[in-house]
């Protein structure tokens, strides 16, 4: 029997070695979309998804510090049923401004799909789903982070992402389950859940709707607005510590409005900073109960309820303006406080031949600073001072995220770019340089055979 030369052996060695460099980009980095249907896979490291695909039952896990299990850079794809597991720990203002730590990462005009499936992540800033430009509808999906200032979902950068029916919990501190940096969130159904100390379950630079949801921050504020925006609330259970709504300035003079719409049994204080506009509108059989402007610092606070919705004072309020649709104010519930409006105390029902009582000339309603106990407690739980223009700042705090500035994102983003690319080409390269040379010693092996057998 005839000897195969050894050059043939090392020539079938060299294709294998160059068909796995061909599938590497499928198996263990990063994952080239074509238009298609892949079922049931793993996916170690950067799976990366550019171009249109169909995934069903994949599952994706990585450790490594500022790399996703899942990052989207082109095309429209649906993910089915995923299994998605994320850790390893980043710094703060990468991972807020950018993403870039989360274990989803969906950029540059992408659009991603995902029907149900689970997402777990365990590192600090390391969150579950972030749209950094890109379009990301989530439906019936259960998120769960597990590390310190790791939100559920954020949009930034001009992002957007709607959320149905969705189960989101976050357990450690300055973990938002809703984080909307720079985009637009729409939210509709499911539950919404932090554990963690200064862990709102939402926070607010730029619009936010959440209709029909469960929303439930413990003991910390429920919502923190940073930013101009509208935000609504539809219909929605919502429980929180002794602050429902927190307005503070961030870098920018902040005009904000907050919508309750059929929105029943809203409980906690308002807190608007000396920096900060705010209309806060009770609409459509909605029913609030709290303090407004306690320590009448807001620069501006102007409100408006309808005349089939209340209002039930814990503790003198303080606005700038005052519209009711029932002229008579009774629909609100005084409970033996005041309600000053633009310097003129309300503290009883106004009958038509009645003038609104004013507060002794003597008495400055303006600089009243009254604290309340419940105001006291709400701002040791959430370690948050404002002191004109300073903010207590720690790394582990939410307040952090404060750095956002748009030319820095652009300048990190595109040396994002680039290191995930050098990253890809580097594996790529390494693995077609060894199967070219084996390819080389391979041909070198045959034509000496050829070369030995003539002579």
């Amino acid at each position: 029997m005839k000897k195969k030369s050894t050059g043939w052996y090392l020539l079938l060695f060299s294709a294998i070695v160059i068909l796995f460099s061909v599938n590497f980009n499928n198996s263990f980095g990063f994952l080239i979309g074509e238009n298609g249907e892949q079922i049931t896979s793993t996916f170690l490291g950067d799976v990366v998804i550019d171009g249109n695909v169909n995934l069903k039952n994949i599952n994706c896990f990585t450790e490594e510090v500022d790399v996703n299990a899942i990052r989207v850079i082109g095309g429209e794809s649906t993910l089915i049923n995923p299994t998605i597991d994320k850790s390893g720990n980043t710094e703060v203002e990468q991972a807020y401004v950018l993403g870039n730590n989360y274990a989803v990462w969906v950029r540059d005009d992408s659009i991603l799909h995902i029907d149900g499936g689970n997402l777990n992540s365990s590192g600090d800033y390391a969150g579950g789903v972030c749209s950094y430009h890109g379009m990301v509808t989530l439906d019936n999906m259960k998120i769960n982070t597990n590390g310190i200032g790791s939100s559920g979902v954020m949009s930034t950068n001009g992002g957007a992402l709607i959320g149905n029916n969705l189960d989101v919990l976050t357990n450690m501190e300055g973990s938002p389950a809703i984080s909307n940096i720079d985009g637009s969130i729409d939210i509709n159904g499911g539950i919404f859940k932090t554990l963690g100390n200064n862990s709102s379950f939402a926070l607010v630079y730029r619009n936010l709707s959440i209709k029909d949801a469960t929303l439930d921050s413990y003991e910390s504020d429920g919502i923190v607005i940073k930013g101009s925006s509208t935000v609504t609330f539809n219909n929605n259970s919502i429980s929180n510590g002794n602050t429902f709504l927190r307005v503070i300035k961030n870098d920018e003079d902040i005009n904000a409005k907050v919508i309750l719409v059929k929105q029943k049994d809203v409980n906690g204080d308002i807190v608007v900073d000396n920096n900060s506009k705010l209309s806060i509108q009770v609409n459509d059989n909605s029913s609030y109960k709290g303090i407004i402007n306690g320590d009448n610092k807001g620069l501006e606070v102007n409100l408006v309820v309808s005349s089939n919705s209340s209002i039930t004072l814990m503790g003198d309020s303080y606005v700038s303006s005052l519209s009711n649709g029932d002229n008579s104010n009774s629909n609100i519930i005084f409970n033996g406080y005041k309600l000053y409006v633009n310097g003129k105390a309300i503290d009883k029902i106004v009958n038509n031949n009645d003038s609104v009582k004013e507060e002794d000339n003597n008495k400055d309603v303006t600089n009243d600073k009254k604290v309340t106990n419940n105001e006291v407690k709400s701002n040791t739980n959430q370690d948050i001072v404002n002191n004109n223009d300073k903010e207590i700042k720690k790394e582990e705090d939410i307040s952090s995220i404060d750095t956002y500035d748009n030319d820095k994102v652009i300048h990190k983003n595109e040396d994002i770019k680039a290191i995930n690319k050098e990253k890809d080409d580097n594996n790529l390269v390494i693995i077609n340089i060894i199967g070219i040379l084996f390819v080389v010693v391979s041909v070198m092996f045959i034509v000496k055979n050829s070369f030995d057998k003539k002579m």
